[in-house]
Formats: structure tokens, C-alpha cells, sequence
């Protein structure tokens, strides 16, 4: 072996051993040094299991002087079911399991012989390549080893071995001319259906032969090489025979040639692996995209549903707040007592419709999803990812009846009604009932305005005037007590009148504003309760995308390093190619 090959068979194996899972580096490191050991040459006997390999086997040991084993048979039947070895002509014969006899497993023990073998030997029947015709020719052309590898075979290695003549049609012990002829024209339509092919063998290679004329010695447990005499001189073996010898000599060649091959070849699996496994991470990768985009979308009409839902709390709540202003109520115990059965009607109303539309979300998340799981793309993707169930079943509590607390209400509509009397007047109630006292406590309206001399007042004539008529409208508003007061209505009134209209616009305005800040506040409070189960569906399709996306990133990893292992393999199988062996 060069020192440039054993250096490159080192680095194959650092890069198999840098493979997730090891690459087999080890089994396959151990078998290549187990079969480096070998100081003879390996012939591989190859061929369909009916070709007559055994036959030729026990004839070449036979006239080699060696013992017949006892696993050698001939027989018709599919016998050799492993890989059998003996010696003969300074060479390790191993006999392999017949191709083309629908047995894959018989096939796999043979492709791996032929993996690790220093010459071979291809046997043919007369009717040359039948059924096993594609796997011959992957084989003869180098492409069983590896697509791209050259020359494959050292020159003489290859041996194409057309047996059982006997049974081609021609009696070679009562017409040896025409047997002759019938020989040279297996031959000539072995080469040509080799040449078609695009595999060019000399006639050197081709091997015509009878290993048992007739079936003459049959089974016999061990025959002497005598027994073969009769048509010895033509049927073909001795010239068989020679090729043999000539291996021994050629090893180191033929050792270095075979390292080719076999590194070509697990090199070639390998890379179908390789690229086996980043077809399959590919897809599991684009199965992880398309659930996350999936659930992206359910986040979507999520959103849009709690949207709408907040949106139509809102306007519903305002609805209620501004409907009920309408009716003067005097108090705000008054204002509750209206507000409270129709908001609760409203809301309860509110709360059908959306739960309703947020459970029907809910259920078909549930279901797509998990029938998306049951697709075969999703099933790899599980597999891949170590057998994660997808049989999540949503959880959550289930929908009280909507509970209103309507203790801060009173609050917050009393808020508006000061606010009114602010907008109106331009001064609180409480400010306003001080200016009427003062006004009451005067002969007239003129002594009034003289003798206070700043601060907040009733500022005009004309609204004076308007006050002063209306001082019986003092003591029935004193009658009617501080409610009524604060609430303004009546003095804004009779102070005001001028600007009433103008004063009305801004205030509904303000109201309306103050109105709905408070029907945002109430609508907050009312769906804290609904968006509990939206804030629970919503982790639901959180952490299942959160999964998704790191499987992505995790799958995206394995793709980007199974394309630099494969570019690492190619450059690795240039190498070896380029190498003078």
C-alpha cells in the first residue's frame, strides 16, 4: 500500500468516525484489517445461484490437490446460504451466495464479498446475462463500487467465467469442432453484449469452460483430478487455472486496487446514507415550518377574535353607560339601579357570542392539529424527533357565569356628573352653591359684584340678573339637598343660558370621552375572566411553536452539516480517484 493511500485510508476514517453516530467506523475499519491481513490473494466466485459455481469450484480445487470441504454441494437447489472459503492455486476462493434467487438478505452477503475481494471471478450459464443481468453489468462497470470510480480492476483481475458449456447444444465428445466454434461464439456475443453496455473485456477474460462434463463426478464426496481427464483438453479449466496462478504474484496491486474499491464503495453508501438522511431532515424541516406557520395562523384568528371580542366589550359597555344617561337619574344609586340589570343583560349577551366563537377556535386548533399528526410527513417528523405525542389535549377551567363588580361604578359615574358641572359652569358644585349664598346674602346684584373684589364668582350682569330671578330656585334647591346641587343641571340653567348650547356640545363631547374611559375600565375588568381561557389557548400554541421552532433550528443544523459531510466525501472521493493505485 503507498503511503499517499494509507494516509488517505486515515482520513476516511477520521471523517466517518466525525459522522453523527460514528459512521460504523469501527466495524468497518476492523473489517478492512481482518481482509488487509490476508497474505494471499481473495478470489471471489460470483454469479446467479444455478450459474455452476460449485461445480467449478470443486473442479479447480480438485486439480489444485486440495480436499474437497464438506459445505461444498452441487446441486441445483439454492445451497450456499454464506460465505464459504478455501485455497487453491495460491489463492483464498470464496464462494458466495447466489444472486437472482429473491433472497435480498443472500444478495446483501454477497454484495459485501465482492466489497472486499482482490479478483474475481464471474459466472456465467450459457445463455449468458438472463435475470441477472443488471446487477452484472453494475458490477463489470464499476458502478457497484462507486459511480465515479475508473478502471476498477486491475488489469487480468477480472475473469468472466461462461460454464456448463456441456448444456449449450453442442456435444464436444462427438463434434470437438463444432463445441469449438459454439465456444468462440459465446465469446464474440459476450463481448458484444458487454460493448453495448459500454464495457470494453478482452477475449483474454472471457473463460468458456465445463467444470463436471455431463455431471460425470457429480457429488462425489472426493473425486482425483483424473476424473476430469476425458475432455480436459478442451473444456477449458487449465487455462483457468494458469490465470490463478499469476494472482499470487500480483498482490500488492491487486491489494491496493482493492483498497480503492472498497473504501469507493462504503464511501458510496455512506453518501447515499448521507443523502438519504438530509432528504429525510429536509422534509421533517419543512413539516416543522409548515406546522409553525400553521399555528401562526391559528395565533392570528386568535388575535383577531380577541379583538373583536375587546372592541365589542367596549362599545357595548359605552352603549349601556350612554343609553342610561338619558334618563336624568337624580343619584347615582339611581344610575346603578339602571345601569346594573342592563349591562349584566349586555354582557351576559357579549359573553354567548364570543364564548362561543372563542370555543369553536379552540376546538378546531384541536382538531387540525391533531389530525395534521397523523399524516405520514408528521410521523416522520415524531419519529425524527425522538417519538413526541402529539395527543395534547387543550385544559382549562370551565366559563363561569360573568360576575360584574359594580362597586367601582358609582365611582367612576360620579366622576363624570362633577365633571359636568365643571364643563358648565366653569366651577365644581360645591363652588357654585357658595356664590348663590353670597348672592343671597345681598341687597342686590351690583353690591354683589362690587364688594367681592376677585376669586371665583358669578361674573355679568346679565347672569346676575338670571341668578337674582331665580333666588326662589335657591330655597327649593336647599329643599332638595346636596345631590341635586352637585349634579349643577338646574343653575347651569338659569346661569347660563346664553351659552348653553355652545357649553352642551363640549360637554357631551367630554362626557362621551369620560363615558368611554369608563367602559374601557369596565370592559378591562369584565374580560380579565374570558381572556384567562384566550391567554391559556394562547401558551398552548406558544409552547407548541416555541417546540417547533427549536426542531427547526435543530433540523436546520443537521441539513447544513449533512452538506458539508457530503462535500467532505466528495472532495475525499476526488482524492482517491486521483491517486495512482
Amino acid at each position: 500500500m503507498t503511503n499517499s493511500l494509507n494516509l488517505w485510508i486515515a482520513q476516511f476514517f477520521c471523517y466517518l468516525r466525525a459522522l453523527p453516530g460514528g459512521g460504523n467506523a469501527d466495524e468497518i475499519e476492523t473489517k478492512w484489517r481482518t481482509y488487509d491481513s490476508f497474505d494471499k490473494p481473495v478470489v471471489t466466485v460470483y454469479g446467479s445461484y444455478d450459474s455452476g459455481k460449485s461445480s467449478l469450484l470443486k473442479r479447480l480445487l480438485v486439480d489444485d490437490g486440495k480436499e474437497v470441504p464438506d459445505w461444498l454441494t452441487v446441486s441445483a437447489r439454492r445451497e450456499t446460504f454464506d460465505i464459504h472459503e478455501t485455497e487453491a492455486f495460491g489463492c483464498l476462493l470464496r464462494d458466495t451466495p447466489g444472486i437472482s434467487g429473491g433472497n435480498a438478505s443472500h444478495e446483501a452477503i454477497t454484495y459485501g464479498a465482492l466489497a472486499l475481494s482482490d479478483s474475481f471471478l464471474v459466472v456465467l450459464t450459457p445463455q449468458l446475462l438472463t435475470a441477472d443481468r443488471e446487477q452484472i453489468v453494475q458490477f463489470l462497470s464499476g458502478k457497484f463500487f462507486n459511480i465515479s470510480l475508473i478502471n476498477p480492476f486491475v488489469q487480468g483481475s477480472l475473469k468472466l467465467v461462461v460454464a456448463r458449456m456441456d448444456e449449450a447444444g453442442a456435444d464436444p465428445s462427438e463434434d470437438e469442432d463444432n463445441y469449438r466454434n459454439l465456444v468462440q461464439r459465446k465469446q464474440d456475443e459476450l463481448q458484444q453484449i458487454l460493448k453495448g453496455n459500454g464495457i470494453d473485456v478482452t477475449p483474454s477474460c472471457i473463460h468458456v469452460v465445463m467444470a463436471d462434463p455431463y455431471g460425470q463426478v457429480g457429488n462425489t464426496k472426493q473425486p482425483s483430478a483424473s476424473d476430469y481427464n476425458e475432455l480436459r483438453h478442451i473444456d477449458g479449466i487449465d487455462s483457468l487455472a494458469e490465470t490463478l496462478r499469476t494472482f499470487p504474484t500480483a498482490l500488492p496491486a491487486l491489494r491496493r486496487k482493492a483498497a480503492v474499491r472498497y473504501f469507493s464503495w462504503v464511501g458510496s453508501q455512506s453518501l447515499q446514507v448521507i443523502e438519504s438522511t438530509k432528504i429525510i431532515r429536509e422534509s421533517a424541516l419543512e413539516e416543522c415550518r409548515n406546522w409553525v406557520e400553521r399555528i401562526e395562523l391559528l395565533e392570528t384568528e386568535l388575535d383577531a377574535l380577541v379583538d373583536a371580542a375587546t372592541s365589542d366589550m367596549e362599545g357595548t359597555v359605552e352603549e349601556v353607560l350612554t343609553s342610561v344617561s338619558r334618563f336624568g337619574a337624580a343619584t347615582v344609586e339611581e344610575l346603578i339601579e339602571l345601569i346594573q340589570p342592563r349591562l349584566e343583560n349586555a354582557l351576559e349577551r357579549w359573553s354567548q357570542r364570543h364564548d362561543v366563537a372563542l370555543n369553536r377556535l379552540i376546538q378546531e386548533a384541536e382538531s387540525e392539529l391533531k389530525q395534521r399528526a397523523t399524516r405520514p410527513s408528521a410521523e416522520r417528523l415524531f419519529d425524527i424527533l425522538g417519538n413526541q405525542s402529539e395527543e395534547d389535549e387543550t385544559t382549562g377551567t370551565d366559563r363561569d357565569r360573568w360576575i360584574l363588580g359594580l362597586r367601582q361604578l358609582g365611582n367612576l359615574l360620579n366622576q363624570g356628573l362633577q365633571a359636568y358641572c365643571e364643563i358648565q359652569m366653569g366651577m365644581t358644585s360645591e363652588q357654585a352653591a357658595l356664590e348663590l349664598e353670597k348672592l343671597y346674602q345681598f341687597d342686590g346684584v351690583r353690591k354683589y359684584i362690587k364688594v367681592l373684589p376677585g376669586g371665583k364668582k358669578l361674573s355679568g350682569m346679565e347672569q346676575v340678573e338670571h341668578l337674582q330671578k331665580q333666588l326662589g330656585f335657591k330655597r327649593a334647591l336647599e329643599t332638595v339637598g346636596p345631590v341635586l346641587l352637585e349634579m349643577g343641571e338646574l343653575v347651569v340653567n338659569h346661569i347660563q343660558e346664553q351659552q348653553l348650547a355652545h357649553q352642551k356640545v363640549q360637554h357631551r363631547a367630554k362626557l362621551r370621552e369620560k363615558i368611554a374611559i369608563s367602559a374601557r375600565d369596565i370592559a378591562i375588568d369584565a374580560l380579565d375572566e374570558w381572556k384567562d381561557r384566550v391567554d391559556g389557548f394562547r401558551r398552548w400554541l406558544e409552547e407548541k411553536k416555541e417546540a417547533y421552532f427549536r426542531h427547526e433550528k435543530g433540523l436546520h443544523e443537521e441539513v447544513e452539516l449533512l452538506n458539508k459531510k457530503m462535500n467532505e466525501l466528495n472532495k475525499l472521493f476526488n482524492d482517491l480517484q486521483s491517486q495512482k493505485v
